[in-house]
């Protein structure tokens, strides 16, 4: 008869020989800021106060703070509002706040500017060097003049 303790070990043993054999797990970057800001991307509320406004015409920079997964870089991003892609080069830069991992990016798209009032959503789509996407969702309005 087999000790059960021994029996356990075994498979416990077993266990952790296979979970060290696997490849890493790989994990998504993520955006953990958008500006304009929005409770949209802050609170995922579908139907949020619009905390940002401009007057059609204004011009305004899109950007996105971008975590990669240990290991990995941020290779091509882009801007969207409602679903249309922004024309304009993304330009990265290292984030420079203190405490975000090595690799953490900051996006920005330079003199948005939009004619057409009304609520818009914004989207970044951020992919890393394996391939590993990232989409983030905010909203902002164009304020007709009184």
């Amino acid at each position: 008869m087999k000790h059960p303790f021994i029996h356990q070990s075994m498979s416990v043993l077993a266990m952790c020989t296979l979970v060290a054999l696997a490849p890493p797990a790989q994990s998504a970057p993520v955006v953990s800021r958008l500006t304009p800001p929005s409770a949209l991307f802050s609170f995922g509320d579908t139907n949020p106060p619009i905390i940002s406004r401009f007057l059609p015409g204004q011009r305004f920079d899109l950007q996105a703070t971008v975590r990669p997964d240990a290991g990995q870089t941020i290779v091509a991003a882009d801007f969207r509002v409602n679903g249309v892609m922004v024309p304009g080069t993304v330009w990265p830069a290292p984030a420079t706040v203190a405490g975000q991992p090595p690799g953490t990016v900051v996006l920005s798209l330079r003199a948005y500017a939009n004619s057409a009032a009304g609520v818009h959503t914004l989207s970044v789509n951020a992919m890393q060097s394996d391939g590993l996407t990232v989409t983030a969702r905010g909203n902002f309005e164009w304020c007709p003049p009184m």
